[in-house]
């Protein structure tokens, strides 16, 4: 069993993190902590579904009653759930992070969220002498599952390098963008590629069966070319299979599209794709394909 969490209130953070919390034990943020478990890290997590949290306490996590209580006990907090209103709740709530851990404390939302708002998080923490990070991540359920996720991080450099070490443990590449909020906006860039790679996987599929084509062949052969992609080469091995389980779901992918929508009307861009797209992604989530993965896009065409 994990124990001694606690730490006095001011103490700085060593070049060695060894207390690590992580809050969000779903289907990225769940492989994620248990590689940080399985890594030797004493490691307490709190999860909004208490189910959630059976396996890694079976690993020699501990399990907290609130994201507060999950703060007071270590020096780097890891952040991994839905939307924009989860982090703020899971910071800013009455027994939420800001509330339970000590100054100096390195937060870390790996989350897709809006860049604005985590821009906003960084500031409210910052008063409080607490460090922020936006470091959302790429890289799907088995990325998060075999260790090589891409991070792509917003903050101070300090902060950023504090992670490093532990975010090795579940990613095999971490690329500091900027200050905070930088790693959202490029989390937008990468979700609007991967949605330009669904669509493409989409069409390609449909354009061959229309040929008279074998999809199979058409797999085979784009992916071993120029054309072929990540996207390309697994969820269509998994389309073929009739495979729609969610390495990514089709609802937080719309979800991040509006994301980009909203960082587009910001700046006055206007992206013939991005509209075709989120196009796309609402005729499915009509249809009620929204907790299938990305690849169930191929059926709707």
């Amino acid at each position: 069993m994990v124990a001694d969490y606690k730490r006095g209130k001011g103490t700085s953070l060593g070049e060695s993190v060894r207390k690590v919390g992580f809050i969000g034990l779903g289907l990225m943020g769940g492989p994620m902590a248990r590689r940080l478990i399985d890594a030797g890290l004493e490691v307490a997590v709190y999860n909004r579904t208490a189910s959630g949290t059976e396996e890694h306490s079976k690993a020699g996590a501990r399990v907290c009653s609130s994201p507060a209580e999950l703060a007071e006990a270590c020096e780097l907090i890891l952040i991994c759930v839905s939307d924009t209103p989860d982090v703020e709740e899971v910071l800013f709530a009455a027994d939420g992070v800001a509330g339970g851990a000590a100054e100096g404390s390195v937060i870390v939302d790996h989350s897709t969220i809006s860049p604005s708002a985590s821009r906003v998080f960084a500031e409210k923490l910052r008063r409080q002498g607490l460090g922020f990070v936006d470091a959302p991540i790429s890289g799907g359920t088995s990325g998060a599952a075999q260790g090589t996720l891409m991070v792509m991080a917003g903050g101070e450099k300090e902060h950023v390098d504090i992670l490093r070490p532990v975010a090795g443990h579940y990613s095999s590449k971490l690329v500091h963008v900027g200050p905070a909020g930088q790693g959202q906006l490029m989390k937008c860039c990468n979700q609007l590629v991967a949605g330009l790679h669904v669509l493409a996987l989409a069409e390609g599929f449909r354009f061959a069966e229309e040929a008279g084509l074998k999809p199979a062949d058409a797999h085979e052969v784009i992916g071993g070319g120029a054309a072929g992609s990540f996207i390309w080469n697994k969820w269509g091995a998994m389309l073929l299979e009739r495979d729609l389980s969610p390495g990514f779901k089709i609802k937080l992918h719309r979800k991040d599209l509006q994301l980009v929508r909203a960082e587009c009307e910001r700046v006055g861009l206007e992206l013939p794709g991005l509209n075709v797209l989120l196009e796309l992604y609402e005729k499915a989530i009509d249809k009620g394909f929204g907790e299938l993965g990305d690849q169930a896009l191929g059926k709707l065409l």
